[in-house]
């Protein structure tokens, strides 16, 4: 569960049912104006000044760590509602994608790269408590679960069960 959520041109990551989701819930950037076609809907581009989800997070260890998302897309549109920015104590990690990090498809899935990254990777300064952040950067995105893990790869399937802080 995140530990903070703050909003952002009027938007806001909500809890909303889908069978599909793991345990039948997930989050998502709401309003969606993606839905309807009409523009504009809001997108963020390569900035980081959409509603936001933080999750404190107990690291053994300092280093390199790998980020993988299970989220869905949830416009009709190509290219809508679907993606969001990573990053680690406020500061974004996937500013060299132009598209953060998503996917164009309704059905759920895990992602770890983006364009023009190959890997979403967060460098943890140290051992103890950090925030991962997670920016909307289009309405409509859909995010089921966050995994950050030493070892790199996608988890399967709806991936492992919710670790303690």
């Amino acid at each position: 569960n995140y530990s903070k959520k703050t909003s952002a041109l009027n938007r806001n990551w909500e809890l909303i049912g889908d069978t599909k989701a793991s345990g039948g819930k997930a989050l998502q950037a709401l309003p969606d104006k993606s839905k309807d076609g009409a523009l504009p809907h809001v997108g963020t581009g390569k900035a980081i000044t959409g509603p936001r989800l933080d999750y404190d997070v107990k690291f053994r260890s300092g280093g390199k760590y790998y980020v993988s998302i299970l989220t869905a897309c949830a416009s009709a549109y190509g290219g809508n509602s679907d993606s969001v920015h990573i990053g680690i104590n406020g500061k974004q990690v996937t500013r060299n994608s132009k598209y953060g990090i998503g996917r164009n498809n309704k059905s759920w899935g895990w992602v770890n790269s983006g364009n023009g990254l190959s890997r979403v990777i967060l460098e943890v300064p140290d051992a103890g408590v950090h925030t991962v952040n997670i920016w909307m950067r289009e309405d409509g995105t859909k995010l089921d679960k966050i995994v950050v893990n030493k070892v790199d790869g996608k988890p399967s399937g709806k991936g492992p069960a919710e670790s303690p802080r």
